[in-house]
């Protein structure tokens, strides 16, 4: 298993520590904050009124559409309004805390295919990125996948190596993160377990049967919550589901071309903005 020499563990800490300069300076007057997330903040101030009991059993809406995702991200700001304070910034802290803690994860990724030296190279951009400094001050629901991205495909990776010891340990810990970053987006939703089971198949892994029906266990507690609001309601939810593939599918008939064109333009205008943000 690649680790990190003395010497450059200290420069490791530094860019962690400018890391959370940028993200923790001035957090609380500086916090990027829309309707979104007044309308997250409301559902978080009707549980601190009563208790975390009343929190609700689905998420966020994605975007467009009036599927709801699952509430991971309602319960995480939650937590976070207890440790940090009952307050805007104080429920938005643990997205701040979390982009904090992707920097020495992704250094621990990175570090899989990477010298030291490039490892915290890219670490040290990561760190100072307009992008993730930006979503590490935002109180938004996909801003956590950076970390439990990051976090879940490097215990995926060690779970599936020869000689990684305690194999069962980081599947679990992949199957945690990985799940979880499903409450988070849409896209994610979609996507992360295609990607892992491919992975899987691809890398012909084998764990333990004790292994799988823990990593199932995990996936049912994570949705318990949908779950039982989808039999509460008589799955109105899964229908969301199916119409936002259907109508968002054809929504927009665009061919690949006009696609590719649009999302040039739009990340490179994106980009001007971010790259010249000023406080």
């Amino acid at each position: 298993m690649p680790s990190i020499s003395k010497k450059y563990l200290w420069v490791l800490l530094l860019v962690v520590a400018v890391g959370i300069f940028v993200r923790a300076y001035q957090f609380g007057t500086w916090i990027h904050f829309e309707l979104d997330q007044a309308r997250d903040a409301k559902v978080i101030d009707l549980a601190f009124e009563g208790s975390f009991w009343d929190l609700p059993l689905l998420g966020p809406k994605a975007g467009g559409t009036f599927l709801r995702l699952a509430p991971g991200f309602y319960y995480l700001q939650y937590i976070s309004g207890v440790i940090f304070g009952q307050s805007i910034a104080g429920i938005s802290s643990l997205v701040a805390v979390f982009s904090i803690l992707t920097l020495p994860v992704l250094f621990l990724f990175l570090r899989r295919g990477f010298r030291e030296e490039i490892s915290l190279g890219l670490t040290a951009l990561a760190s100072v990125c307009v992008y993730l400094v930006l979503f590490g001050r935002f109180g938004w629901n996909p801003n956590l996948l950076p970390f439990f991205l990051t976090l879940g495909f490097y215990a995926l990776l060690r779970a599936v190596d020869r000689d990684t010891e305690k194999k069962t340990r980081w599947f679990l810990l992949a199957t945690f993160a990985l799940t979880f970053a499903t409450h988070f987006h849409f896209l994610a939703f979609l996507a992360v377990p295609v990607i892992v089971i491919a992975f899987l198949i691809l890398k012909r892994a084998h764990f333990s049967w004790a292994a799988w029906g823990g990593a199932v266990l995990i996936v049912l507690f994570l949705y318990l919550p949908m779950g039982v609001n989808e039999v509460k309601t008589g799955g109105s939810n899964t229908s969301e589901f199916f119409g936002a593939i259907t109508e968002k599918s054809t929504k927009e008939e665009r061919t690949l071309i006009e696609k590719s064109i649009r999302n040039v333009s739009e990340f490179g205008q994106a980009s001007v903005v971010a790259v010249s943000y000023t406080h």
